[in-house]
């Protein structure tokens, strides 16, 4: 079977930010630290039974949490299967989305909309399917992977706030090469069942930097040019890359094809969302994922050009100084 190669899709829900819910109910979940610094959420449950694996930064004492809310389809089948006359999506929203909605979705940028929430729950019966996916999945190694990841992120970048992974299956196939941040402090993976190793990592480290950057520019999206879109893009290529060069989590090409980026130059100052998202993730004469590669490619040049710059410094740049000095342009002339 041919090797799949996982990349970033980061949507931004600008046509919807409606409150997922009126009221959600908070997680009742209490933690207890131990030696480790890792936390149990019931006395001696597995670490593979748990929903909610949290630990804290040896240095900082930064929180983390991954929350495996695929654990929760369970509890909808039964659900559903007992209560065939109740509505689905309100299942739904009662057994996956409340008992985890505090730390998945409070506080994020973009909350999940009711139409976002009901096409979630379009496919969430697919239980089959979604046991199928589950059952591949080693919660203990995704937890190693996960924490590892962090760790090594928050090393290169600091972070001002706590962060969580929620992780949900992938129902269908534009998922299943997904990774979400929807706010400084909340990261979604829909993971297939594979997603592992290095590619999982590199992904996290990715959302990671994102999460920094909403940190530092929260609610600014409105006013976004098309080059802003793309430097943030490169800038979390970067970032994974300095972690993790060997991945092909984002498959960059070296190459400077001038009939493409005379598709894009015009726009680059331009706020056009649209626009980014084609130039991003493919469309209208470019190739998948584009803007990515591009991306990478403009602070690669400006890098180069200012090597003594730290990740700290480069993150908090305009995407405007890193292109016009880093003198990418100059590839195309």
């Amino acid at each position: 079977m041919k090797k799949q190669t996982y990349k970033l899709v980061v949507i931004v829900f600008f046509t919807s930010l409606l409150l997922l819910m009126g009221s959600c109910a908070e997680n009742a979940e209490t933690n207890s630290q131990d030696d480790t610094n890792k936390t149990e959420e019931s006395g001696d449950t597995p670490e593979s039974d748990r929903l909610t694996f949290s630990f804290n930064h040896p240095e900082t004492e930064q929180t983390f949490k991954i929350i495996h809310a695929y654990k929760l389809y369970e509890n909808y089948e039964e659900r559903e299967l007992n209560n065939p006359d109740e509505n689905d999506l309100e299942l739904y929203k009662q057994e996956v989305i409340e008992p985890i909605y505090d730390d998945c979705f409070s506080g994020s940028a973009f909350p999940y909309s009711e139409e976002e929430i009901s096409t979630l729950a379009e496919s969430a019966n697919k239980f089959e399917f979604i046991q199928g996916i589950a059952d591949k999945i080693d919660s203990e190694k995704v937890n190693r992977l996960i924490e590892d990841a962090l760790i090594r992120s928050t090393n290169l970048l600091s972070s001002d706030t706590n962060k969580t992974v929620c992780i949900f299956p992938a129902t269908s196939l534009i998922q299943s090469s997904m990774m979400e941040t929807l706010g400084p402090e909340n990261i979604i993976v829909y993971h297939d069942g594979l997603l592992n190793g290095d590619i999982l990592q590199a992904g996290i480290a990715h959302e990671y930097q994102h999460s920094v950057m909403f940190e530092r520019t929260f609610n600014r999206f409105a006013e976004l040019t098309v080059l802003d879109y793309i430097i943030d893009e490169g800038k979390a290529v970067m970032f994974e890359k300095m972690l993790y060069p060997e991945s092909n989590f984002t498959t960059v090409n070296y190459s400077y094809n001038n009939a493409y980026w005379s598709k894009v130059e015009p726009y680059l100052y331009k706020v056009d969302y649209t626009r980014a998202s084609e130039i991003l993730f493919g469309g209208n004469g470019l190739p998948e994922y584009y803007g990515y590669s591009e991306g990478y490619k403009i602070v690669k040049s400006f890098l180069e050009l200012n090597p003594d710059v730290t990740v700290e410094q480069w993150t908090n740049l305009t995407a405007k100084k890193i292109y016009e000095e880093g003198r990418y342009v100059d590839n195309y002339n």
